[in-house]
């Protein structure tokens, strides 16, 4: 998954727009991205990673889209 993939996969589960998600955007960063809108992002990625997305550990501690990066690109 790249990055423009990821951003608008991000702003389709936090209900943004894909203009206001960076490399820095995060749990501190945007509003929308509270505790559920985490919740909202990792089952969008479930979703479009398939079975696939067992072999990514941490996802789930991932809190800015720098960290989502790192762990995706990992594989």
């Amino acid at each position: 998954m790249n990055f423009e993939d990821l951003r608008k996969l991000i702003a389709k589960a936090l209900k943004i727009k894909v203009s206001k998600i960076n490399l820095k955007s995060g749990m501190s960063v945007i509003e929308q991205w509270d505790s559920l809108g985490h919740l909202s992002i990792l089952i969008a990625l479930n979703k479009k990673l398939g079975k696939k997305s067992n072999q990514y550990k941490n996802l789930a501690n991932a809190t800015t889209v720098k960290d989502l990066i790192k762990i995706l690109e990992k594989k």
